[in-house]
C-alpha cells in the first residue's frame, strides 16, 4: 500500500433535535456532498474515519442514535466500511448526573492533584471498588455506541457491567492495526479516554482561565508502552490535548517517545505542529459543530474537517520518514460551502526509527489469506456486533466463554486467541 487516506473530525456535539430547527443541518449536508465529490474527482477513497470525541452533547442515548445514523451516511457517501470507523470519548460524551455525581465530583477534583492522582486512582480501585466503578457509569451510552465500532476500553466496560477488575491487564485504552503494509510498515492506532474526571468544574482554557481542575489520564493508559521490533508506526487519538491533563508534561513526554502522530480534539481551532526532534506531529482538530459558531460574525470558531494522507518517504541517506499531508477544510458561512484552509494545511516528514532487534531483524508477521476485500478489522467488527458471540466462541473453543466476565471481555479474549492461532478464516466462515 502506497498511502493511507484518513478523514478526521471531532466535536460534533450531537443534539437530538429535528433538522428543521438545527442551525448546522445545512452544513452537515454540504459536508456529505463535499467529501463525496472529493472521492469522485480523482482523489481516491478514504481508508479510515477518526472521530476525536464530543460525539454527543450530553451523553444521551438518542444523541448517539442520531450520530450513528450520520456516521452511516458518511460511510455511504465515501464508500467506507463501518469497520474503519474509530472513536474516543470527550467531555460531552458523559451523562454527568448518572450514578452519584456529588461524590464523583469530589473524587474528580482529587484526581487533578498531580502529586498523588495515580496512587489515589489505584487505592480507590483496591479499597472501594463500587465508588471506583461509579467513575465510569456516566459513559454507559457512549460505551454502547462505541462497542459497534470495536472501540471500547476494557476497564470502562468491566466497571459499567460491575465485574471484577484485573489491574494488570484491563487497560484504559484500545488498540487497532489500521494497516499491515504501508510500504512495509504496520500501522497501529491507539484510542484514549481523557474525560474520566470531567465535570462542571473543568479547567477549560490553558491561556487565560485558571479556575477549575485539569483532566486525568491514569498511568494505566500510557505507562510502559513498548515499541515492537521491526517496522511499526504508532498513532494516538484522544479528546484533550496534554496541556489540559494533570501531569500533562510527563504524559506528553511519554507520548512523544511512542507515537509518531497524535490527534486531539476539544480546542475547536485547527492547528498542527512538529516537535523539536522531528519525531512526532500533533494535530489539533477543529470542531465539526462548534457551539455558537454560526451565531457570531467573524467568530474564530467555525466547522472544520481534516483530510490526512500518510505515505513513506526516503531521504538521500536511505532513511525512512512518515510523510503527512494535512488538508484542513473550513466552513465559509457566507458562501455556505467548505473551502481549503491554506494557512492551517501543512505537510510534515516524521523520522521513523524501525527499532530493530539487537541480534537480528524481527520476522515479518504471518498474515492470514483472507477473501478479497475482507480485512481482520472487518471480521472483528462484524463479530462484536453480533448477538450470538457466546455461541460462536464456544463453537471454536469449547467452554472458552467465561460466564463471570462481560460479553466484551469474552469477545476481546476470544479475538486475541483467534489472532494467536491465526484462525481468522475459520471465524469468518462461522459468521457467514
Amino acid at each position: 500500500m502506497g498511502k493511507i487516506q484518513i478523514l478526521q473530525i471531532s466535536d460534533i456535539h450531537w443534539l437530538s433535535i429535528p433538522d428543521a430547527i438545527d442551525d448546522y443541518s445545512l452544513m452537515r449536508r454540504e459536508f456529505l456532498e463535499d467529501i463525496e465529490s472529493f472521492c469522485k474527482n480523482g482523489n481516491g477513497n478514504f481508508d479510515h474515519l477518526l472521530i476525536c470525541g464530543d460525539i454527543a452533547f450530553s451523553g444521551e442515548k438518542d444523541q448517539y442514535t442520531k450520530a450513528q445514523t450520520y456516521i452511516e451516511n458518511i460511510c455511504t457517501k465515501i464508500k467506507l466500511k463501518k469497520s474503519e470507523v474509530y472513536v474516543v470519548p470527550g467531555n460531552h460524551d458523559k451523562q454527568r448526573n448518572a450514578g452519584k455525581p456529588a461524590l464523583r465530583n469530589l473524587i474528580q477534583s482529587g484526581l487533578a492533584c498531580e502529586s498523588a492522582n495515580d496512587k489515589m486512582f489505584y487505592d480507590l480501585m483496591k479499597g472501594d471498588i463500587e465508588t471506583f466503578r461509579d467513575l465510569f457509569v456516566p459513559f454507559k451510552e457512549y460505551r454502547d455506541f462505541s462497542a459497534g465500532y470495536d472501540s471500547v476500553e476494557m476497564m470502562m466496560d468491566k466497571c459499567i457491567e460491575r465485574k471484577e477488575i484485573d489491574a494488570d491487564n484491563d487497560h484504559t485504552y484500545w488498540e487497532a492495526i489500521i494497516s499491515d503494509n504501508l510500504d512495509g510498515y504496520q500501522v497501529h492506532l491507539y484510542g484514549f479516554n481523557t474525560s474520566l474526571s470531567c465535570d462542571q468544574y473543568d479547567w477549560d482554557d490553558w491561556e487565560t482561565k485558571r479556575n477549575g481542575h485539569k483532566m486525568f489520564l491514569p498511568k494505566f493508559a500510557y505507562n510502559g508502552f513498548h515499541k515492537k521490533k521491526g517496522k511499526h508506526i504508532y498513532i494516538s487519538m484522544m479528546h484533550h490535548p496534554t496541556k489540559y491533563l494533570a501531569n500533562g508534561s510527563k504524559i506528553e513526554e511519554e507520548f512523544d517517545k511512542f507515537f509518531q502522530l497524535q490527534f486531539y480534539g476539544h480546542v475547536h481551532i485547527s492547528n498542527a505542529f512538529q516537535n523539536a526532534d522531528k519525531s512526532t506531529v500533533r494535530v489539533f482538530s477543529g470542531a465539526m459543530q462548534p457551539p455558537g459558531a454560526l451565531d457570531k460574525k467573524d467568530c474564530q470558531y467555525c466547522p472544520v474537517f481534516n483530510i490526512v494522507e500518510l505515505s513513506i518517504n526516503k531521504n538521500m541517506d536511505g532513511r525512512d520518514f512518515l510523510h503527512m499531508n494535512l488538508r484542513v477544510n473550513r466552513w465559509n458561512d457566507a458562501t455556505k460551502k467548505f473551502e481549503d484552509d491554506k494557512k492551517a494545511s501543512k505537510e510534515f516528514d516524521i523520522e521513523i526509527n524501525a527499532n530493530p532487534s539487537r541480534w537480528e531483524n524481527a520476522p515479518a508477521p504471518v498474515l492470514p489469506k483472507l477473501p478479497d476485500g475482507v480485512t481482520i478489522r472487518d471480521i472483528r467488527v462484524k463479530f462484536v456486533s453480533r448477538l450470538d458471540t457466546k455461541r460462536i466462541i464456544n463453537s471454536v473453543y469449547h467452554g472458552f466463554f467465561d460466564e463471570t466476565q462481560t460479553s466484551h471481555t469474552n469477545n476481546v479474549n476470544f479475538l486475541k486467541k483467534i489472532n494467536e492461532d491465526n484462525k481468522w478464516i475459520e471465524l469468518w466462515n462461522k459468521m457467514k
